[in-house]
């Protein structure tokens, strides 16, 4: 009883499992071909090739996959490369100037980091500056507002009842 039971189990699994292939079986035993989906043709410089850009500023550019070998350029920082395969950790690439290298494949980034966002500080205007504005007397000196950095660096004091 035992037995048939995992042959049945056994045999519902390969059903299963072998449903995902059954459309390229069934194509693969009746000769009929996938409807190709129409794109632009690649180019010779493009086939195969991957964009990416230089994650550090004077990447070295070697003539081999070797650190060792021959030095053919530097590219700046986030220059635009196209990767054509890998090789012992290091990507034979092509600029766009037409240099032809390898570059150590860890230094490569597969897109451009996001700009970082403007940051915009409140500007005071001065008293100086601005006529309309009256200097405080020394009677009625109001407290500054505390900055962001001054609220977090220090505490703020509570007032006591005497």
């Amino acid at each position: 009883m035992v037995k048939a039971r995992c042959a049945l189990f056994v045999a519902m699994a390969l059903a299963v499992g072998g449903c995902s292939a059954v459309t390229d079986t069934w194509n693969d035993w009746f000769g009929e071909s996938p409807t190709p989906v129409p794109t632009a043709p690649p180019t010779a410089a493009d086939q195969g090739a991957e964009v990416f850009y230089a994650a550090v500023d004077e990447l070295a550019l070697h003539a081999l996959p070797s650190g060792s070998s021959q030095l053919v350029a530097r590219l700046s920082l986030h220059q635009r490369v196209k990767r054509t395969g890998i090789t012992r950790g290091y990507a034979n690439v092509t600029t766009d100037a037409g240099l032809e290298g390898w570059v150590d494949n860890a230094q490569l980034l597969w897109r451009l980091p996001a700009a970082p966002a403007a940051t915009t500080s409140p500007v005071e205007p001065s008293p100086a500056s601005s006529g309309a504005e009256a200097a405080p007397t020394a009677g009625t000196a109001e407290p500054a507002a505390p900055t962001a950095a001054a609220a977090v660096d220090t505490p703020v004091p509570t007032a006591t009842a005497p």
